[in-house]
Formats: structure tokens, sequence, C-alpha cells
């Protein structure tokens, strides 16, 4: 379960690489790291559901460290601008002051095709109507006009158009609903330094003639709140993936420790037909129980096939000793130490494992 731990970061770490290097126009909407663990996401909760011999648990812990770590790396992304430029980028000119870029456009792959369909898509017959246009972090371009072709607004002429407000639901299913751009939950809690946000207040805040905008009668305190909320949301991340660090070690020791004094005992029993032969099966029949025990518990963090292997050998094992086939004995013996030696070596930190 280790190696799945340490095998998940490495993916994390070399698929966000190879993202970054595919360029903007392949990410869309997400950022880098949305993008990355949007595809480990999709991937790791296949592979326990199409596959029985891989445990629950590995997928659990993979996806558990997919997300903490997306939550990580986007926090820091937002404390630190060199690493959001290192991960995100900076938006890039594709047309300045009306003059096409060639050289952004061969370093983002992106035609002059593109950059007309985006032109005529944004409402503007030609290229020669554009002042700039700029690729985006998150891949999409944006298009500005020159000021002589931009669309006229009634600032443009000086009218003094009323605010209209926003449209939504009074009643929906029989029921009053309190409409809030933050959620009820918002809506309803108090700041220190806020205005009181109820029914009443938000009937004020809505635009109508003579009354006040909304942003009068709307709490300050919120980007306060969001930044609390980011840090906590920064902090169960870390906690949660220590905490899955801490476990997988935790088990990975347990199993490891386990499996070393069963491979003793079995290193104790005869290795020659005379000394089986006069064997206390009290002895076998320990060792099994042993197993039967330690069998459900290394069955939840380990691939299902060394546990089965183990579990065949030492049941042929006794299965031989009581029949006197005590040739068969000694090769279920021998297989049922190679299979614990491989079951524990599969938990151990080390290169082999990831690799």
């Amino acid at each position: 379960m280790s190696a799945i731990l340490i095998r998940t970061v490495l993916f994390y770490i070399i698929l966000s690489v190879l993202v970054r290097l595919m360029g903007k126009r392949q990410i869309g909407e997400l950022q880098l790291p949305e993008f990355t663990a949007a595809i480990l996401l999709s991937e790791l909760a296949a592979l326990p559901i199409t596959d029985r011999d891989i445990p629950i648990l590995h997928g659990i812990l993979a996806l558990a460290v997919v997300v903490s770590l997306e939550v990580i790396v986007s926090f820091i992304c937002r404390k630190c601008p060199r690493i959001r430029k290192l991960l995100d980028g900076e938006p890039v000119f594709l047309i300045y002051k009306g003059e096409v870029l060639e050289h952004n456009l061969t370093r983002t792959r992106i035609s002059l095709d593109e950059i007309f369909a985006q032109v005529r898509n944004d409402g503007y017959r030609d290229i020669s109507e554009v002042e700039y246009v700029i690729l985006e972090q998150t891949g999409k371009m944006s298009v500005l006009p020159k000021a002589n072709t931009a669309t006229v607004t009634p600032g443009d002429l000086a009218l003094n158009k009323p605010e209209t407000g926003m449209a939504h639901a009074v009643v929906i299913d029989g029921r009053m609903h309190e409409f809030s751009p933050q959620g009820q939950r918002d809506a309803r809690r108090r700041h220190p330094h806020s205005r009181p946000c109820g029914r009443a207040a938000f009937r004020r805040a809505l635009p109508d003639a003579g009354r006040k905008r909304k942003s009068d009668a709307c709490p300050q305190g919120r980007p306060q709140r969001r930044r609390i909320q980011a840090l906590k949301h920064f902090i169960i991340a870390v906690i949660l993936l220590l905490a899955v660090v801490a476990l997988t070690t935790i088990n990975a020791l347990t199993i490891v420790r386990r499996m070393e004094d069963f491979q003793t005992r079995l290193e104790g029993l005869p290795e020659t037909e005379a000394d089986a032969a006069a064997l206390d099966p009290a002895r076998l029949d320990e060792l099994y129980d042993e197993w039967s025990s330690l069998r459900r518990y290394i069955a939840l963090s380990t691939h299902l096939y060394e546990v089965e292997r183990l579990d065949e050998a030492v049941t042929d094992m006794r299965a031989y000793w009581r029949t006197g086939s005590f040739a068969d004995y000694y090769t279920a013996r021998e297989r049922a130490m190679e299979a614990a030696y491989d079951l524990m070596a599969a938990e151990k930190f080390s290169l082999d494992n990831i690799i």
C-alpha cells in the first residue's frame, strides 16, 4: 500500500508537468492542478471498480491523496505568485495593437483560422476590427475591439439608465424562496462588521425605482470569510494528507512485522520427512489459525493475488501433512515461505516497489 501512495504522488507531479507542456488549449476551463486531479480521479476511481484484485482501500487512499494535493497546490498558488505563474502561466497576446504576433502563435500552437473563428463568435466581421486577442490561462481567447468598432453603450451616449435588478424565483413548490447571492446560509449569518441581511433587507437591497442597490445592504465581511474558508480547506487537506501518510506507514510497518513473525514460524517447521512425521499437529493448526486471522487484516490493503498465493500454500501444506504426503508438504512449505517473503517485500518502502 505504501507503493500506491508514492506512485499517486509521482503520477500527480508527472501529469502536472505533462499538462503544462501540452499548453493552455488542452486545459479548457480548469486550472492546471484541477485538470491534473480530474484525470487522476477518473482513472483511480475506475481501477478498484473494474479489478476485484485491487483492494478498495487502495482506491480510497489514492483518491484522498489526489484531492488533498489539489487543494494544497491551489492554496499555495493563490498565496505565491511565482508558483502560480509557473503552474498556470501568463496571458499571451496573440494580436497586439492590431498586429498578429506570429511567434506567440507558434509557441501556443494556435492557427489564424482559430483566431478568425473566435473573432466571428464575438460578433466582429474582420480581424481589422480587433485591437487585442489574448489567450488566457484557462485556454480561452479574449477579444478586445478597437475603440471605433466597439459596441455603443448607454454610458457612451450619456444616458442615465436605471438599474432593472435581477429576476429570481419568488415561489418554488408552493414555498417562498429567499434570494441570496451567497446562499441562504450566508444570508442568515451575521458578521461583526456587516449589516443585517434578512428577508426584509434583501427586499430593500433589490434594485428598484428609488431604492438602494443590493451592494449597499449586503455584508462587507464576506471576503474575509472566504479567506478563512479557503484556509480551513487547506488545513483539512493537509491533515487528510498527513493522515493518509501516517495510516500507510503504520499499516506497512505492521504488515512487515507480523509477516516476519509468521515467516519465522514457517522456517521453524520440519524440513525432512522424518521430522515432519513426528510433527505435533497442534503446531500446524496454530499456524493455520494465525494465518487465517492475519489474512483478514492483510486482505484490506494488499493485492488479492499475493494473499491468495500464500493462503493456497498454507492450506496445501496442512492438507499434505495430514495425508502423509511429506514430499508435497515440503514443497508447499517452500511455496509458503516464498509467498510470505514476497508479500512482506511488497509492503516495504523500496525503489523496486515504486518502479
